[in-house]
């Protein structure tokens, strides 16, 4: 298991959570795939400067595997917020090929300016919420907005500066992702965008698609920022301890400090219901 460049076998597609069961067979699946490489010949023809947002994950991986043979013709883009090493080189070797640019985001700023990232977030605690408002103590920043300031705006901005034309990602329909909106700019084409994670992971241990070693030790997703207090799973947290202890360590420090945070504004917000059902006073936190 010392190898960072694992590709998908058998024993890496159990550690995936199916979402569906297919929806289609293989054959339907290589059809779609010949009409992707299909469909980038012609928009590689069509917009001047073509960037593939990729991870190293699955998604953007399977992609990147597909467009291979018009590798030379488009740019790999890959932000790195902090990645663990492996991962790192894993994202460099598969951009082999063509053009290839690493965006580096300096997450600690970010986190000093906005806050640590959270899944629950006391709305006093973000800069941005509170106002003119001194926030006291640790400041606190929601999960998507960190992910916004530190991965998205630092990609967007790269974009917009080298006159990219058209933007190719990964992302599915679902997911989250605000990348199908209209009036986005430059274009966006996700040509995964009616998979199921199932059908990615399908095809992509048909095609062999590299992947980081997390994917077959656990945890199958990408790391980028690797200390992050807010994606506290625990397959990824198990992955941290055999291979980082440091970086575990500090994980779990930060996660704990975003905690007491969150716990002090739950235990005011008690007190001052509890306080107002009895019909005593109460006290500003």
């Amino acid at each position: 298991m010392n190898d960072p460049f694992i590709s998908p076998d058998t024993s890496m597609a159990r550690n995936f959570t199916p979402d569906a069961r297919p929806a289609r067979g293989d054959d339907e699946l290589a059809a779609h795939e010949a009409g992707i490489l299909t469909a980038a010949m012609t928009l590689l023809t069509s917009y001047d400067k073509v960037v593939l947002s990729y991870s190293g994950g699955v998604d953007s991986g399977l992609l990147l595997t597909l467009l291979r043979p018009l590798r030379a013709r488009f740019i790999v883009q890959w932000l790195n917020p902090g990645a663990l090493p492996h991962e790192a080189a894993h994202v460099r070797k598969q951009a082999a090929g063509g053009p290839f640019f690493e965006i580096q985001s300096d997450r600690e700023a970010a986190w000093r300016q906005h806050g640590l990232p959270t899944m629950v977030l006391p709305a006093f605690k973000a800069p941005g919420l509170a106002g003119d408002v001194p926030v006291k103590g640790q400041r606190l920043t929601a999960n998507a907005a960190c992910c916004a300031t530190v991965r998205g705006f630092p990609a967007y901005q790269w974009l917009r500066a080298n006159g990219v034309g058209l933007v190719i990602h990964g992302q599915r329909r679902g997911e989250g992702s605000d990348l199908y909106a209209t009036d986005i700019a430059p274009a966006h084409w996700g040509p995964l965008a009616l998979w199921t994670r199932e059908e990615v992971i399908s095809r992509a241990i048909h095609h062999a698609v590299p992947l980081p070693r997390q994917y077959a030790e656990g945890f199958p997703e990408s790391f980028e920022c690797a200390v992050c207090p807010a994606n506290l799973d625990a397959r990824r947290l198990a992955f941290l301890k055999r291979h980082h202890p440091p970086l575990h360590a500090e994980t779990l420090r930060l996660a704990r400090v975003v905690q007491n945070e969150v716990d002090r504004a739950h235990a005011w917000q008690r007190g001052v219901l509890e306080d107002a059902e009895a019909g005593g006073p109460f006290e500003k936190l």
